[in-house]
């Protein structure tokens, strides 16, 4: 037996602090004794507080043979039976009264946590051992059960795509009060806008961007006491602007003689964005530049002679003559292909 931190049985009292600690694996890993201890059957939207309001929520299963999405299964005793009845999530209709309607349950606190923006399900394990017990057929269950969510890590489980074929899908309104949450990094400056009522507003007087975190904060407080609906648009750059860069060539020289070399040099450059979306300034290029060199000397005897010629000179050394020139040439070529600048 481990003891971690100080229990209120050790004699600890006011003003006294009693030190808790949370212990936690370093790891996740489905061998460690926690891994069943962990809540399976909680998914959060990524929302702030959620409203019974226009909320919808459909369970979907994507059919092999038509290739759509249905909210039943399509054989055994559950195949007349909507996936949300299944799983226990429309036992009652809009007046609280137990008929099911083909809606979702909205009960805060027992099918979801509207202040955290999460969704509840009343089964620990709804995509495996319930939905097993629910098929009651050996057979059957095995095409559809999906216990590796639960045995499994999420990288591995997500790797078998015969079994992930499981959406939540619809549609929810939710209060962020003043923080927006954009879910969405590296975003480029100036590229969010804010509006109110469709009313374009100002940034640093009625709102503040975190481009690095992304998150939009309204710090004008009469547009959050009025309740007026506030819309955020933006462009994410995360995936955008990066480019494959290629660069290749070579350089030859050929000696004719001692004293006679030619050469040449080609270089080609390409620049290309991973997608048809680019920055200005980042458009995708092929170009080639090729040149020519040559060098030539050797010693000259009537070089020698005229300058003997002139007074008050005279050489004793041997005169040589030396050229050495270059030529380059671009080549730049467009880019073939639908391209879009933003």
């Amino acid at each position: 037996m481990y003891k971690v931190g100080e229990f209120s049985t050790d004699g600890i009292s006011a003003p006294q602090a009693l030190i808790l600690k949370l212990i936690k694996g370093t790891t996740l890993s489905p061998k460690l004794p926690t891994w069943s201890l962990m809540m399976k059957n909680i998914y959060s939207l990524g929302s702030g507080k959620l409203a019974n309001k226009d909320f919808v929520l459909n369970i979907l299963y994507k059919d092999d043979k038509t290739g759509n999405s249905i909210n039943y299964l399509p054989e055994g005793k559950l195949a007349n039976k909507i996936l949300l009845q299944v799983m226990g999530l429309d036992n009652l209709n809009s007046q609280l009264e137990r008929q099911p309607d083909g809606f979702f349950d909205f009960i805060d606190g027992v099918t979801v946590e509207s202040d955290k923006g999460k969704i509840v399900f009343p089964f620990v394990e709804p995509f495996g051992s319930h939905l097993k017990n629910m098929i009651a057929d050996p057979v059957i269950a095995s095409k559809y059960i999906f216990q590796e969510i639960y045995d499994s890590t999420q990288t591995v489980a997500r790797q078998m795509a015969e079994k992930n074929k499981f959406t939540l899908k619809g549609q929810y309104s939710s209060e962020s009060g003043s923080e927006i949450r954009l879910n969405a990094t590296n975003i480029p400056q100036g590229a969010v806008k804010v509006t109110a009522g469709g009313v374009p507003l100002t940034e640093n007087v009625d709102y503040t961007v975190d481009y690095n975190m992304g998150t939009v904060r309204i710090i004008n407080s009469a547009l959050i006491e009025s309740q007026t609906p506030i819309q955020v648009s933006l462009e994410n750059n995360q995936f955008f602007g990066f480019q494959t860069k290629t660069l290749v060539g070579t350089h030859l020289d050929y000696k004719v003689s001692d004293n006679f070399n030619i050469g040449g040099t080609i270089l080609h450059l390409t620049e290309k964005p991973y997608t048809q979306k680019v920055n200005y300034g980042e458009e995708p290029i092929s170009n080639t530049i090729w040149g020519l060199n040559t060098s030539y000397k050797s010693q000259s005897e009537l070089l020698t002679k005229i300058i003997d010629k002139i007074p008050l000179l005279n050489t004793k050394a041997p005169s040589s003559f030396s050229f050495f020139g270059e030529f380059a040439k671009p080549d730049p070529r467009s880019f073939k292909g639908d391209i879009k600048c933003r």
